[in-house]
């Protein structure tokens, strides 16, 4: 009765142009969401590709990513996002050896006990964020001289005068 319903208050696919479906809102009974599709019909929604990866497992990757092609290396987290893991294992091991439930830290706790945090402790996470971001550094570099059609351009448009 409610799809009924949503069906005559929507107006026809076809007045609004070839290959567009309606999506239809959040929160009306249960009823799913549609993905709204481009002019083409190609879902806005990205496709993947199966992949395996360690241990017989199977994961999606982008389809840009197809098989063969090599992943280029991931930019390594910063400082206060390794503080960040650290802070949230060491709250799960100490709720799991006092038998509670662990605490969800939210974005403002973290930054609070960043903010709280001695200098000399920050400079160690800075060390090793550092260390990292060089190791990355060198492994893009040997990445994009391998694999210069992979290698994203950096260059800017220039704006062009109207």
């Amino acid at each position: 009765m409610l799809r009924a319903a949503l069906r005559a208050s929507r107006p026809l696919a076809a007045s609004r142009g070839p290959c567009v479906r309606p999506t239809t809102p959040q929160g009306l009974g249960g009823i799913a969401p549609v993905l709204p599709t481009r002019s083409c019909g190609l879902a806005t929604a990205p496709s993947t590709v199966p992949s395996t990866a360690a241990a017989g497992t199977t994961t999606t990757t982008p389809a840009a990513t197809a098989e063969g092609t090599p992943e280029p290396p991931k930019r390594p987290l910063s400082s206060f996002f390794l503080f960040c893991a650290d802070l949230r294992a060491k709250t799960k091991t100490e709720a799991a050896a006092a038998g509670v439930e662990p605490k969800k830290l939210g974005h403002k706790d973290l930054k609070e006990a960043w903010d709280s945090l001695p200098e000399n402790e920050k400079t160690s996470y800075k060390t090793t964020a550092q260390a990292a971001f060089d190791v990355y550094k060198e492994e893009k570099q040997a990445f994009e001289t391998a694999h210069p059609e992979l290698a994203k351009k950096t260059s800017k448009k220039k704006k062009t005068s109207m």
